[in-house]
């Protein structure tokens, strides 16, 4: 139902386990939470973990994420965000990514993006860059500064032709960038069921 992972593993790195958990189809699915003795402050990016944790003697840590794995793992429903102002584009990625088992929140600007995230709880956010209120990567830096929203696993679903500085800057604030192509859909869908933890 659910893996814990040590970053620091004696034969191997534990970054490299979790990569292979993560392309292997038949165990993706598989919710991980990390637990390691790594004095680095949470990481922004977790490639696909569900939860990263520093060892401490504190054991209120350890239960409340093991009580979060639990829950995650029994709650039938996966929350997802998205951002995106073209109606369009809203219903086309609606109806490829819900089939009964995820509950998408759209927002079609920034400021309802952020309102969203400060009342809601979602497991995963895909953004399109090309927003009427604030660029995409100032509500990428607003997200990653707060502790609540921090880290939310976020995928990048644009048509823009990125420059590679933009691009650069934005893969170190999301799991993956998807440019809307004739197969992106596919990408698209597959990204989320990666972070959504789906069996699909």
């Amino acid at each position: 139902d659910a893996i814990t992972l040590d970053i620091r593993l004696p034969d191997v790195d534990g970054w490299r386990v979790l990569d292979r958990l993560k392309v292997d189809l038949a165990t993706r699915h598989i919710p991980v939470q990390i637990i390691t003795v790594d004095e680095n402050t949470e990481p922004s990016l977790t490639q696909g973990a569900l939860g990263y944790l520093v060892k401490s003697e504190n054991k209120d840590s350890l239960q409340g994420a093991f009580s979060d794995l639990k829950n995650f793992v029994e709650r039938p429903m996966r929350n997802l965000l998205l951002i995106e102002d073209d109606e369009a584009q809203q219903m086309n990625i609606r109806d490829l990514i819900g089939n009964g088992d995820v509950k998408t929140t759209v927002v079609g600007t920034g400021k309802d993006a952020l309102d969203a995230l400060n009342t809601g709880k979602y497991d995963c956010m895909v953004l399109d860059l090309g927003l009427p209120d604030m660029s995409g990567v100032e509500l990428l830096e607003k997200i990653k500064n707060e502790p609540r929203s921090r880290t939310i696993p976020i995928i990048i679903y644009t048509a823009r032709d990125l420059l590679q500085e933009e691009e650069v800057r934005l893969r170190r604030l999301a799991e993956n960038i998807v440019l809307k192509d004739v197969r992106s859909p596919e990408r698209l869908l597959d990204e989320t069921a990666l972070l959504l933890h789906r069996n699909a």
